[in-house]
């Protein structure tokens, strides 16, 4: 087990030392002049060929727009608005299991709650909000009085059809 937890540093160590190894260095003629030129020539746009990628730097790419995506520039209006969102996922998810768990006239609110839940967690979380421990939890009670309402909703079917069929 301790040799496994020795190669995980060192295959990290030779993987992330591979682009570098890779990239070819320019050798400069002992009898050029190796002060500093300044003339500078572009290219037309024509002649300039495009690279492929490496899988690092393909890997490195995906990883620069997921942060530039998730830190996206927001407005504080925009995360105060997710994060009123955030409450009402967490309010609408604890009032939907409430009223799975209260019979009778209560569980026509169940799945409305539910499903409001579900939505105002998950919008709040695209939108940015700092508090995605509460919409993460109002989309899980949310998801929870779903499935309790559908149990119970479930169990009265089959107490429902027992009874009928005594008759």
């Amino acid at each position: 087990m301790k040799i496994k937890y020795c190669l995980i540093p060192l295959i990290a160590i030779c993987l992330s030392l591979i682009s570098a190894t890779t990239i070819p260095i320019a050798e400069t003629k002992p009898s050029e002049d190796t002060t500093v030129k300044v003339g500078l020539t572009l290219k037309p746009p024509a002649e300039v060929k495009a690279k492929k990628m490496g899988f690092f730097q393909k890997l490195a790419f995906k990883i620069a727009v997921r942060k530039l995506k998730k830190h996206h520039y927001k407005l504080p209006d925009d995360t105060a608005k997710a994060d009123s969102m955030a409450n009402t996922s967490l309010w609408f998810g604890g009032l939907a299991l409430l009223f799975a768990l209260i019979p009778w006239y209560t569980i026509f609110l169940v799945i409305p709650l539910g499903i409001l839940a579900i939505l105002f967690g998950s919008n709040a979380k695209k939108s940015g909000t700092k508090k995605t421990t509460k919409a993460n939890i109002g989309r899980g009670l949310g998801i929870a009085a779903l499935v309790v309402f559908a149990v119970f909703l479930i169990a009265a079917l089959i107490w429902w059809s027992e009874f009928l069929s005594a008759f």
